[in-house]
């Protein structure tokens, strides 16, 4: 039983908790391909990567989502310095390195815990590897606010800096 309100938080239990060489997960709507999540896991397997994540490179979602999507890295990456494409693409896999030096310091529960993992590998110099995926978003039943999903995104982003920069 993993007693936290989020998805972030429940990755962190489970990978804190969970003896591996190599961790994964994939959102639960699958939004890739399973071939391509195993070239994720792969990165990792065969020693490519720390850290690896799914990018949209090619993705039916909304054009409102994609906009919102572009302009958000480009926040973070101004912001904080995050050079990856797509920050909240739904697959990711990371080795023991990644367990040890950037989990511990992920406080988020929820969504927001894509970005402090990300930024907190980047900061320890692990190697991270993103994998072009076909992002399949048609169907899957999430019902999105887009605008509570930029407000929840930029408190989170504003008190991070804050910790950090400030």
């Amino acid at each position: 039983n993993i007693n936290s309100s989020g998805k972030g938080g429940k990755l962190k239990i489970a990978t804190l908790k969970i003896k591996s060489e190599i961790y994964a997960f994939i959102d639960a709507d699958l939004p890739i391909k399973l071939n391509e999540f195993l070239e994720i896991i792969n990165c990792i397997k065969f020693n490519r990567a720390d850290l690896a994540l799914s990018f949209r490179k090619k993705s039916k979602r909304p054009l409102i989502r994609k906009i919102v999507s572009k302009i958000g890295h480009i926040i973070l990456m101004l912001s904080i310095g995050i050079k990856i494409k797509d920050v909240f693409a739904g697959a990711k896999a990371w080795n023991r390195k990644v367990v040890e030096k950037a989990w511990p310091f992920v406080e988020d529960e929820g969504w927001f815990f894509d970005v402090e993992l990300i930024y907190y590998s980047e900061k320890s110099r692990l190697r991270i590897m993103e994998v072009p995926v076909i992002y399949y978003d048609e169907g899957s039943g999430r019902q999105f606010n887009v605008f509570k999903g930029i407000f929840y995104i930029t408190i989170k982003l504003i008190k991070f800096i804050f910790k950090h920069y400030l």
